[in-house]
């Protein structure tokens, strides 16, 4: 073979790889392309239109505002109830009321029973402590009276 003839040879050669690329790179573009489009047609058919949920959604925004707004006013009537309730049972208002707080060896004294005649006691009113001693006892047997004194026991 002649260095003409396998020149010729080659360059057909290249001409076939070349005509045989191009020919494969337009298929897999036109084949990207349907595919491209088919997909396009699903997004479109499947496609969700925001803009149709913006009301829903700001009407939920509302709802979750009225919705805290009613809970904090509820914990605030809550909150009020409560600080009423430990206002009123103050230690500083209960003495203030003319009850008294008596202390006996180291302890609040619930009951009568637990103390001698001759113990010291120590009595805090609203305005002041005293020291006393007790003269003499009487237990109650009263539900009401032994009911704190049974809680702790």
């Amino acid at each position: 073979i002649s260095p003409t003839e396998r020149l010729q040879r080659e360059r057909n050669r290249l001409v076939l790889i070349a005509t045989r690329t191009r020919n494969a790179i337009v298929n897999r573009l036109e084949s990207c392309r349907f595919q491209s489009a088919m997909l396009r047609q699903r997004l479109a058919a499947n496609a969700v239109d925001v803009r149709h949920f913006r009301g829903s959604v700001e009407q939920r925004q509302r709802q979750m505002a009225q919705a805290g707004t009613k809970l904090m006013t509820s914990k605030r009537s809550d909150f009020e109830v409560a600080r009423h309730a430990l206002m009123y049972l103050d230690p500083a208002r209960v003495l203030g009321r003319g009850y008294s707080i008596v202390e006996h060896r180291d302890g609040v004294l619930r009951d009568a029973r637990d103390v001698l005649t001759g113990d010291h006691l120590r009595v805090h009113l609203a305005l002041g402590t005293l020291e006393a001693i007790v003269a003499s006892t009487s237990a109650s047997t009263s539900a009401a009276a032994t009911a704190p004194s049974d809680a702790k026991k």
